[in-house]
Order: C-alpha cells, then structure tokens, then sequence
C-alpha cells in the first residue's frame, strides 16, 4: 500500500506531497499513523526515509528505501 505522510496543513490531491523535510509535515501525527500500521498483525514492513520515524517505532518495523522520502509504503503479509 501507497500512502503519503500527514501534514499540517489541508492540501489535498498531487500538490499535497510533501517530503520529510518540509515544513508542512506533521512528524508527530505520522509517527501515530504509522504505529498504527506497524501494530496491525498483517504488516509485514514500512518503507519510509525519516530517521526519527524509525527510530520513535523502532523494532525494525519501519526501514530506509530510496525514493521513500514524500510516502510510505506498508507491506502486508500475502493470505494462504
């Protein structure tokens, strides 16, 4: 799953993309979102570049891939 990180601010749409280091991104309220996806039995990882991110969720859940600076991506565990 693709999903963007949360801001402060109420853009929506292409022009709400927004990078770990812009102004506009709310860390803290990805951090929840994020511990959300991360607490879920059938999240396998998280790919997302913000460091403090990683490192507020820790246990490995949440990992660096390049290009993951402006979105997330949660991989959940395929069903048998």
């Amino acid at each position: 799953m693709d999903c963007g990180p949360v801001r402060k601010d109420d853009a929506t749409g292409q022009a709400a993309r927004v990078s770990y280091w812009d102004a506009v991104y709310d860390q803290a309220a990805t951090i929840q979102l994020l511990r959300l996806f991360a607490q879920h039995p059938e999240t396998r990882v998280i790919y997302f570049n913000d460091k403090e991110v990683q490192k507020a969720i820790g246990g490995g859940r949440v990992t660096a891939v390049p290009g993951h600076n402006d979105h997330f991506h949660v991989e959940i565990k395929r069903r048998r």
